[in-house]
């Protein structure tokens, strides 16, 4: 019940939140396609229930690691991600290599960390992985990887509304994040990572995706 209440609060499906237009429809570049945000306040409420209902320290799988291990563990796999996920965008044709700045820049870093990489992290690897590997471990799968596959594709449907390939690109990238969250036991780890990544694609690439021809 939680986990659908949820995803209703992700597809905006609860009524009684007001998201603020933030960015009206606009070509970021001559190669985008039209892009538009809304600072959707009813997403970080996926995060406020996981802390009043129990304690975000709670999402943490408890792996001691020192800072250089959690260091290592979360720069590794984001150095590898790019070229898992950005080599495949843009020979689709999905994504074209287009580098600009704007000045909407500042608004869609905090945006984009706070409202979309810390709710959907909080959600997909700290409860959802989590809870996938426990039920596995319950039916004899002792390996985390198995749920980082599942959550990884659970991801990649979520994010329908942009295609098939972006539901490919999405799945890439969900297995990295929950990669990093199986081998340090962090959120906040898989977090820098998906920001990372949303980062590197918003200033070097096409964003949200390559005009359609």
């Amino acid at each position: 019940m939680l986990c659908i209440f949820i995803l209703a609060i992700a597809f905006h499906g609860v009524p009684g939140f007001v998201n603020i237009p933030a960015i009206h429809p606009t070509n970021l570049s001559a190669l985008s396609a039209p892009f538009s945000m809304d600072l959707n306040f009813d997403q970080p409420m996926v995060m406020l229930m996981v802390y009043c209902m129990s304690d975000l320290s709670t999402l943490e799988t408890g792996n001691h690691l020192s800072c250089w291990q959690l260091i290592k563990h979360t720069v590794v796999p984001y150095i590898w991600s790019i070229p898992f996920i950005f080599i495949p965008g843009y020979l689709s044709g999905f994504i074209l290599f287009d580098p600009y700045l704007t000045n909407i820049l500042w608004i869609w870093i905090i945006h984009n960390f706070f409202l979309v990489c810390m709710a959907e992290e909080v959600f997909f690897r700290g409860c959802l992985q989590r809870a996938i590997q426990n039920g596995l471990t319950c039916y004899g799968v002792h390996n985390g990887l198995w749920a980082v596959i599942l959550t990884s594709f659970l991801f990649g449907i979520v994010h329908f509304k942009g295609g098939f390939i972006y539901m490919g690109l999405a799945a890439i990238a969900g297995f990295v994040y929950g990669y990093v969250y199986y081998k340090t036991g962090k959120v906040v780890c898989a977090m820098i990572v998906h920001f990372g990544v949303n980062l590197l694609h918003f200033l070097l690439f096409t964003y949200p995706m390559a005009m359609a021809k």
